[in-house]
Formats: C-alpha cells, structure tokens, sequence
C-alpha cells in the first residue's frame, strides 16, 4: 500500500491527475448537459442506466435491420437467384 501511495503523491501523478481535472472541468463547462446526465444517472443507478441505453440500442437496431439491411440483403440475394 505504501508503494502506491508514494506512486500516487509523486510529481508526475499529480500533474496528471490535475490534468484530468482541468479535462473534466473544461468538459463541463463547455457542455453543461452532461451534469443533468451525470445527476440523472446518479438518482436511477448505473445499472437502470444501463439497461435503458441497451433496450434502446436494441430498438434502433431493429429498426436499421429492418428498414435498411433487409431489404439491402433481399436486393444482393435477388441478384444472385435471378428473382
């Protein structure tokens, strides 16, 4: 644990993890929706968060393979079958 600890209050951690301060900070500020996202995944939880973004991934999935890839693979297939 001390091995660590000296790794993490080292010079260059510091930097880097003021670094990755000035990121998230500048993140912020230039885009505010984020805190409103950060605050609404805060009150569900990740996992409800998680869940949501995957039964809408799988929505828009559903509907690009139904509108856009079926009917292109039923065209490439017809071509191939003389239909």
């Amino acid at each position: 644990m001390r091995f660590l600890l000296a790794r993490l209050n080292s010079p260059v951690a510091k930097r880097w993890a003021a670094l990755l301060g000035f990121g998230v900070l500048l993140l912020f500020v230039l885009n505010p929706e984020l805190l409103s996202g950060i605050l609404l995944v805060d009150m569900i939880g990740i996992d409800v968060f998680v869940l949501l973004l995957v039964i809408q991934f799988r929505q828009h999935w559903a509907a690009f393979d139904t509108w856009v890839l079926h009917p292109l693979c039923s065209r490439i297939r017809s071509l191939f079958t003389g239909h």
